[in-house]
C-alpha cells in the first residue's frame, strides 16, 4: 500500500475480519481477494505502474473476483481513476461524468427490462424506485447500528466471536485516530473526483449487496418496509476505499511512535477478545 499504512495495519487487524479469514467459508476467500484488488489498483494509480504486467494482475485478480463473490465485481469500477493519469485531467472531469450518466441509463434500462430469476424480488422493488429509496432509507435507519457494531464483531453471538463492547469501541477510535495522526509522510493521493468515482463505486457495491438480501427478509424475517440480513462483516472490501479518502496527508511529529503505540493497542485488544472467545467454551 502506497500510503495509509499505519492505517492499513489497524485495517487488516480487526478482530472480526481476523476471524472471517481464519474460518473455513467463501467469506475468507472473498474478502482477500477483495482488499487485496483495492491494494492493487491504489498501488498502480500511486506509483504509475502501468505496463502489460499490470494489466494482466488486474485482469486476473477481475476474475478471481468474479469467482469469489460476485457482489464484490463492481470493484474492478476503481479503475476509473486510472483515466486521469492515462488521457490527461482536462478529459478526466468529462468522461467521469459521461461514464456514470450513460451507466445510470443502462441500468434503469435494464432494471426495466429483466424479468429473470436472479434476485427477482430485489428487481420487483428497483423498479418502484420511490418505494425502494424508502426501504433503502429505512433499513440504514435501522440496521445501520447493527452493521457498524458486526463491523469489528460486536453484537454477532453465535455466529462470531462477540468481542467485548470496550474492545469494540477502543478499535473504532484507534481506526479513526491512525488516519488522522501516523507516522507516515503521506501525500496527497487522491483529488477530488478520484474521491467521488471511488465513494459512488463504494455506494453501489454497497447497494447491491443490501439488495441480495431482500428476498431473504421477505422469505425469513417477513418483513416488506427494511432489507434485513446484512451484517457489517460483508463490508470490509468497501470499506478499505472509504479509509483511503479520509486519510489526511499529514506527517506527524512521532517518528515511530504512532505505529509502535497502535500496535500495543492493538495487540491488547486482540488479546482480550481471546479472553472473551474462551469464556464462550
Amino acid at each position: 500500500m502506497p500510503v495509509g499504512k499505519n492505517a492499513v495495519l489497524i485495517f487488516l487487524l480487526n478482530p472480526i475480519l481476523l476471524q472471517q479469514e481464519a474460518s473455513v467459508s467463501a467469506d475468507s476467500v472473498a474478502n482477500i481477494v477483495a482488499i487485496l484488488y483495492v491494494a492493487v489498483v491504489v498501488k498502480i494509480y500511486a506509483d504509475s505502474l502501468y505496463s502489460y504486467r499490470s494489466l494482466l494482475a488486474l485482469i486476473l485478480l477481475s476474475v478471481l473476483l468474479l469467482l469469489s463473490k460476485i457482489m464484490f465485481f463492481p470493484l474492478v469500477l476503481l479503475n476509473l481513476i486510472h483515466w486521469k493519469k492515462l488521457k490527461g485531467t482536462d478529459s478526466y472531469i468529462k468522461f467521469i461524468f459521461s461514464f456514470f450518466a450513460i451507466a445510470f441509463v443502462a441500468s434503469c434500462a435494464f432494471v426495466s427490462l429483466y424479468h429473470g430469476s436472479f434476485m427477482p424480488d430485489s428487481f420487483d422493488l428497483m423498479r418502484a424506485p420511490l418505494h425502494c429509496a424508502k426501504v433503502f432509507i429505512k433499513s440504514i435507519w435501522e440496521m445501520g447500528p447493527f452493521w457498524f457494531q458486526s463491523y469489528a464483531g460486536y453484537n454477532l453471538g453465535a455466529l462470531s466471536i462477540n468481542v467485548w463492547p470496550f474492545c469494540f469501541w477502543l478499535y473504532i477510535i484507534l481506526q479513526s485516530v491512525v488516519l488522522f495522526y501516523n507516522d507516515e509522510n503521506n501525500k496527497k493521493l487522491f483529488c477530488s473526483t478520484d474521491r467521488f468515482v471511488m465513494i459512488a463505486v463504494v455506494f453501489v457495491n454497497f447497494f447491491l449487496i443490501v439488495m441480495t438480501m431482500r428476498n431473504w427478509t421477505l422469505t425469513v424475517d417477513k418483513r416488506e418496509d427494511i432489507i434485513m440480513g446484512v451484517q457489517g462483516r460483508y463490508l470490509f472490501p468497501l470499506v478499505l476505499p472509504v479509509l483511503l479518502n479520509i486519510l489526511r496527508p499529514i506527517k506527524s511529529s512521532s517518528e515511530g511512535h504512532v505505529l509502535l503505540g497502535s500496535s500495543l493497542i492493538m495487540s491488547t485488544i486482540l488479546f482480550v477478545d481471546f479472553i472473551s472467545i474462551l469464556s464462550a467454551f
